[in-house]
């Protein structure tokens, strides 16, 4: 007797749900289709809308930061190539008794590189590194030059350093790379 109670008691919350469904859907149908939406469709929209405003701030943040790594890159290697010439020429200012000055340009460019560190950025310079498939892969090889004793190509010169922000790569290095001739030859 229970159990064709049971089984009478389903059918007929089988029934009433199939028919609160319909009459649910007829007026969600009945109120997209009327010049008022209805608050489940209007908080559905209003979703939708700020997904969009989402994506789109998303995109202007991303399109930002691309703008501000290419920016604080290129910085990164203009002080980069001015410590480089500043090493060239420093035993000629010495010798020219601008030894003062020379002290003065280096710990700016000094101070500048401590900057750019703290805003996560870093700055490597390549030369003397061997050229393997790792590096390969974030530099530009200008040329090669032919070089005795070597066993195995290394980055002879760089030419602008690769940079790196918070660990991801933002700017390619630019290098000269030197090579044993026998690979060169293939």
């Amino acid at each position: 007797m229970i159990s064709s109670w049971n089984a009478d008691r389903g059918n007929r919350l089988e029934g009433e749900v199939s028919e609160f469904a319909i009459q649910e859907t007829a007026e969600t149908l009945r109120c997209l289709s009327s010049s008022e939406l209805s608050p489940f469709a209007e908080n559905y929209a209003l979703i939708l809308r700020n997904n969009k405003e989402k994506k789109k701030l998303l995109k202007t943040i991303r399109e930002n930061q691309e703008k501000e790594d290419a920016l604080i890159s290129a910085l990164a290697a203009e002080v980069f190539r001015l410590t480089g010439y500043l090493e060239k020429v420093r035993e000629v200012m010495i010798d020219r008794g601008l030894a003062e000055q020379y002290r003065g340009l280096h710990l700016t460019t000094e101070k500048i590189l401590d900057l750019l560190e703290e805003a996560d950025l870093e700055v490597i310079d390549l030369a003397g590194q061997p050229l393997d498939e790792k590096i390969l892969r974030q530099v530009e090889v200008l040329k090669y030059l032919q070089e005795d004793g070597l066993t195995e190509p290394v980055v002879k010169e760089t030419i602008e350093p690769l940079v790196y922000r918070r660990g991801k790569c933002i700017k390619k290095g630019v290098v000269i790379g030197a090579a044993p001739p026998e690979i060169l030859a293939d």
